[in-house]
């Protein structure tokens, strides 16, 4: 149809799922991890970076070790 993808997702209704591949350093991971986790974040978006801390610490715990998840209140906080 010629559409170009970005355009494409017009067509689509609200809320359907997709996937995202993201990079960055670690210190771009500290930084959105303690934006997007906080209280005042979406709830969405701090749902998301609960997960990508969680993958993070597998990979380099020591780097990520000074975060802390409130699993009740969904929310990081650097200790």
């Amino acid at each position: 149809m010629k559409i170009k993808k970005e355009d494409a997702r017009y067509v689509l209704p609200n809320a359907v799922e997709s996937q995202l591949v993201a990079s960055a350093n670690f210190r771009e991971w500290r930084q959105i991890i303690g934006l997007r986790g906080k209280a005042q974040a979406q709830w969405e978006i701090r749902k998301l970076a609960i997960e990508i801390l969680k993958i993070l610490r597998k990979h380099a715990p020591t780097v990520f070790e000074d975060f802390e998840i409130d699993e009740d209140k969904e929310t990081i906080k650097e200790v």
